[in-house]
């Protein structure tokens, strides 16, 4: 998933990370009961988006591109609609995150699914308009150019397709709190406990949240950005959400009542016309022109 970094320690290991990752290192993202609710609140999210262009679409088989797959989970996982087919494809940089989703997809019986090696910087391997629908979840971030990725999807893209993309913002509002409001202590406080239990990340090795930040994110931008961004492509920019307040942390675990009020206060969020610069999340629905 992560194609280039700055060239030092913090990202030489998270590039080593990504090509080397094992399965039990991808589960273990959901060792956390906040991060586990950020995730599918974020899942679900993009399904609707896919749901909603599935039924209003005539045709009944759709052909599908996650650009980023990893272990293919997100393929796996992806929505079942009635009287429709999808023949799924994944791409990844990860040899190694390749082979487990193969063998993941031949253990759970899986049709209908290809996964290949690809650097999602460069030109994927298909041919022009192929894809009725294309997936990208936490990838774009990583990517050196942002704009390119967004064409190649153009590209690939048949007229009237859709892309739907999550990346983290960076200017969002428990951002503004934690870096301009709170003291730093206890920015550094949250931060050292999202270490501690943010194990998708390497799950066996002591990788600094702040130095993941600042090295495997080399485009993060906040949801305004995001949008000149699009503007820049060739894509025409169909709807903007945002996932969840904040992510979670191993206090979520001590203390329930904390993840409830998150919860409620998601739901609160949802309804003001400018949510999206307030979540963690940016999950767009871009779509190529008829």
């Amino acid at each position: 998933m992560v194609a280039a970094m700055k060239n030092n320690k913090a990202g030489q290991k998270a590039l080593k990370h990504y090509t080397n990752e094992s399965l039990f290192e991808g589960l273990s993202y959901y060792k956390m009961v906040g991060e586990t609710y950020h995730s599918r609140r974020l899942k679900k999210k993009m399904h609707r988006s896919i749901e909603r262009f599935v039924k209003n679409s005539s045709q009944k088989t759709f052909e599908v591109l996650d650009i980023g797959c990893d272990t293919g989970t997100d393929l796996f996982m992806f929505p079942k609609i009635a009287d429709a087919t999808f023949h799924r494809t994944g791409t990844d940089v990860s040899a190694g995150a390749i082979s487990q989703a193969q063998n993941l997809a031949k253990k759970r019986g899986e049709k209908d699914i290809t996964f290949k090696v690809a650097d999602a910087n460069k030109k994927q391997p298909f041919k022009d308009n192929s894809f009725d629908i294309i997936t990208s979840s936490e990838l774009i971030e990583h990517i050196e150019d942002p704009v390119y990725l967004l064409n190649e999807m153009h590209r690939l893209l048949k007229p009237g397709g859709i892309a739907v993309i999550s990346t983290p913002n960076e200017k969002s509002f428990q951002k503004f709190l934690m870096q301009k409001v709170l003291p730093k202590s206890m920015e550094k406080n949250l931060d050292d406990s999202r270490s501690v239990g943010f194990t998708r990340h390497g799950a066996n090795t002591k990788l600094d949240h702040a130095d993941w930040d600042e090295e495997a994110h080399i485009s993060i931008y906040g949801a305004k950005q995001w949008q000149g961004i699009v503007k820049k492509s060739k894509l025409n920019l169909k709807s903007m959400t945002g996932s969840a307040f904040y992510g979670g942390m191993p206090a979520f675990e001590d203390y329930p009542f904390v993840m409830g009020a998150m919860m409620i206060l998601d739901s609160i969020i949802d309804i003001l016309p400018s949510h999206p610069h307030f979540q963690t999340c940016v999950i767009m629905t871009l779509q190529k022109e008829n």
